[in-house]
C-alpha cells in the first residue's frame, strides 16, 4: 500500500505565517488553497 509523506513542520510554519499576518491586518486576502510538498512512498501490495 502506498502512502504520501506530509512535511508537517512546513505545513505548521505556514499556518503560522498565515495566522500572523491575518492578526496583523485583518483585511488581508490570504489564499484559501496552498501547495507544500509531499513525497510519494511506493510500497508493495499484499
Amino acid at each position: 500500500m502506498s502512502s504520501v509523506a506530509q512535511d508537517t513542520l512546513k505545513l505548521a510554519e505556514t499556518t503560522c505565517e498565515n495566522l500572523l499576518a491575518l492578526i496583523q491586518n485583518p483585511n488581508l486576502a490570504v489564499p484559501k488553497q496552498q501547495l507544500v510538498p509531499v513525497h510519494l512512498i511506493e510500497r508493495e501490495t499484499t
